[in-house]
């Protein structure tokens, strides 16, 4: 039972969480001692704390993607747009395109958002007395209007030659492994054997280098990509020997992996599908299909026919079966599929008589070129 009457002298610090004292008729006095403990004197020649940014990292980057988006658009803090994480030699990316005023001089960078609830980068760049505004955001292209919203998500790059004392040409440079041609309009650039445009300007380049990207000398590929896969570095860790592409991946985000093959007509020819699954560990999440002309020739599950971390190859004749002109060909993911992401590692197309074996296609040393 706690007491009507208490009387507490503190001493200079107290931190009290319980006290139980008998009942009594009569006032009772508690005292409670506390002695201050001694404060360590600062360490001597400490540095004044100042925010002075020292550590700031010499580089960064925002993702513009959208909510529950597929595509992780990067945007550098150079201003520039990345693609394809882990290929190649831009800070990890594949390929880049960046933005620039021509002529010489130091380019001083500024770089902010719009709005810290709206991934919109905006990005100054300023050399000499010229200045470039950019401005990069993500997006939804109206049309094709029949199509889900992540076939059309596109990148939207705003450049403007803000007030300065003088005034320079814009420069854009697209950096890939990648080869390109730009169509008649001078408007859409492709990249060389897809029919899905790269990219649009929305208005004609006074210039354009290299001057082959008007005329490009294989543009008679005929090999095409109907839906552009992206690309994944890295994906896999193969227990066996074997061609180092299977330890990359093209997926499909949430559609097909599909080509078609310009062949010649009445002839057949053998198409060479490479795989491997680097992220599950037991069977049944990623099932597959191969269809060929719209047919499904065979059912696959990487896991189950191969193992995690092993290459496997599917090996299936093809041919021109309703007379159009090409082979239509990919990778589906059927409607029982709890993981609806295709993947690929690889697609070769052969003369029927040049068949390779599984093998080569593991190895990746064919004994006879493919098409």
């Amino acid at each position: 039972m706690m007491t009507k009457y208490a009387k507490i002298v503190p001493g200079l610090l107290l931190v009290l969480t319980s006290v139980s004292i008998a009942a009594s008729s009569e006032p009772i006095e508690l005292s409670i001692l506390t002695k201050a403990a001694k404060a360590k004197p600062p360490a001597a020649n400490l540095e004044p704390q100042l925010l002075d940014f020292r550590y700031a990292p010499s580089r960064w980057q925002t993702c513009i993607g959208l909510v529950d988006d597929p595509h992780k658009s990067i945007v550098g803090s150079d201003g520039g747009l990345y693609y394809q994480y882990g290929a190649g030699r831009f800070d990890g990316f594949g390929e880049r395109i960046l933005a620039d005023l021509q002529g010489e001089g130091v380019a001083k960078i500024e770089q902010s958002l719009l709005n810290t609830r709206c991934a919109i980068v905006k990005t100054r760049l300023s050399k000499g007395g010229a200045v470039l505004e950019q401005t990069t955001w993500a997006g939804i292209a109206p049309q094709p209007a029949d199509q889900s919203w992540p076939d059309r998500r596109v990148d939207f790059l705003w450049l403007r030659n803000a007030t300065g004392s003088e005034n320079r040409p814009i420069t854009l440079t697209i950096d890939s492994n990648e080869r390109f041609r730009l169509d008649a309009d001078g408007r859409t650039l492709y990249k060389l054997g897809a029919d899905k445009p790269y990219c649009r300007f929305s208005v004609v380049p006074s210039e354009v280098q290299p001057q082959s990207l008007r005329n490009p000398t294989d543009e008679t590929s005929p090999l095409k990509t109907e839906s552009a896969p992206s690309l994944s570095r890295g994906w896999a860790n193969p227990q066996v020997p074997c061609a180092e592409m299977y330890r990359d991946v093209m997926v499909g985000y949430g559609k097909p992996i599909a080509y078609s093959f310009r062949g010649q007509p009445g002839r057949e020819y053998i198409a060479v599908f490479g795989f491997i699954e680097g992220y599950y560990e037991k069977p049944g999440a990623r099932p597959m299909e191969i269809r060929v002309e719209g047919k499904t020739i065979r059912e696959l599950e990487v896991i189950r026919d191969a193992g995690r971390n092993k290459p496997m190859a599917v090996i299936v004749e093809i041919r021109d079966e309703n007379n159009d002109g090409k082979i239509d060909l990919g990778v589906y993911s059927p409607d029982k599929a709890q993981d609806k992401n295709t993947i690929l590692s690889g697609l070769w197309i052969f003369e029927k008589v040049n068949m390779p074996a599984e093998a080569e296609v593991i190895s990746g040393n064919f004994k006879n070129k493919p098409l």
